[in-house]
């Protein structure tokens, strides 16, 4: 809600404490869907607009407002000057220091603080504005979530792609087995890395293990060193796909036959 608008409501008792309305009539159209970050809000109207307000750092409230300014907080929401390139948008994330917004057609644009690649555009570099993530195409994004440090993102197919900071495995792109079956809670995990610098990702890269497991994913969100998700039943039909699979990879585990006895 705004660090200024907060110290100037804390002293009446009000804001802190108890609900208070923002003015209707800060937006173009009522809101239909809202996301907190870390120090800032934003909001999409029903016509698609997306407003920002909140703490001005690094560029994440998509103002386009230099370095030199990032202390004054923006203290009632404002448009993001985007729906013009970006067209109307479906949703937005905010994050630790960046946001992330998917349009009614499925491409994602983001903005803010670019610090281990969180921004998916390749280098590390912070963004005043919002900028396409490439990488994407071939897949309608349809749900976009910002992490303190990370971004997930998922595509109409059922997919996850993933890109940010990469230690503690929040990213999901550790190899996965051949057979490609969810581990047991108790199977063993390697320590994290001290260093994320060689596991940090810059561009979005596919969750291999659960494509490969055959989930179609329906919900992703992403905390602040750790990620989730929800994944639909398999049908009859993939089930037992799946069930083939693993068993043709434990024969052939169980007999692998040699080049020699292969050539015969």
């Amino acid at each position: 809600i705004g660090r200024k608008w907060l110290e100037e409501r804390s002293n009446t008792g009000k804001g802190l404490g108890c609900p208070s309305l923002v003015p209707p009539e800060s937006f173009d159209a009522p809101v239909r869907q809202l996301s907190c970050g870390a120090f800032h809000t934003a909001a999409v109207t029903r016509s698609g607009k997306v407003f920002t307000w909140g703490r001005e750092e690094h560029g994440m409230l998509g103002h386009d407002v230099p370095p030199d300014k990032f202390t004054d907080a923006q203290d009632r929401p404002k448009e993001v000057e985007t729906t013009v390139h970006t067209g109307p948008a479906r949703s937005v994330s905010c994050g630790g220091w960046h946001t992330c917004m998917v349009t009614e057609v499925g491409r994602v644009f983001t903005c803010g603080r670019g610090e281990y690649g969180r921004l998916g555009l390749g280098d590390q570099r912070s963004r005043l504005t919002v900028v396409e993530v490439e990488g994407l195409e071939e897949e309608p994004v349809v749900e976009a979530s910002a992490g303190g440090t990370h971004t997930m993102v998922l595509t109409k197919q059922g997919h996850i792609y993933s890109y940010g900071r990469g230690d503690f495995d929040r990213l999901g792109l550790r190899p996965s087995p051949a057979s490609a079956s969810f581990p047991s809670p108790s199977s063993p995990s390697s320590p994290p890395s001290s260093s994320s610098s060689s596991l940090d990702s810059y561009r979005p890269k596919l969750v291999q293990y659960l494509k490969m497991a055959r989930q179609r994913v329906c919900c992703v969100q992403s905390g602040g060193a750790h990620s989730a998700c929800i994944v639909e039943p398999p049908t009859e039909d993939e089930q037992a796909q799946v069930t083939q699979q693993q068993q043709y990879d434990k024969h052939q585990q169980q007999s692998p036959l040699s080049p020699q006895q292969g050539n015969k």
